[in-house]
């Protein structure tokens, strides 16, 4: 899928090794998306938390991750007409939902 903010040019998105720790295959799902997030926030590791979860969105639009019912729909095509700050901001929030989730 084409980066939604330099359209045809993928190389700006982080490639695998720019961000450390991360796994380096894109989510397969939304569900494990969220599983990843959630063991992340379980290993209470400092870091930039967001700029992982931005990683791993952009993974998952660049590898084409099929979302599954309609909430997930929107949620792709939020991320694909996001700018670089909006997806930090939509990272927030996606790391304060799965903390109240978890505790």
């Amino acid at each position: 899928m084409p980066n939604p903010v330099n359209p045809g040019n993928q190389a700006n998105l982080p490639s695998d090794r720019e961000v450390k720790g991360m796994p380096s295959t894109a989510p397969d799902s939304f569900q494990d998306f969220r599983q990843r997030v959630a063991q992340r926030i379980r290993q209470g590791k400092p870091g930039d938390l967001q700029g992982e979860v931005v990683h791993l969105g952009n993974l998952m639009s660049e590898r084409g991750v099929s979302p599954q019912n309609r909430e997930e729909r929107l949620m792709k095509e939020i991320w694909e007409v996001s700018t670089p700050q909006e997806k930090e901001t939509l990272a927030g929030l996606m790391v304060r939902l799965t903390e109240r989730e978890l505790f």
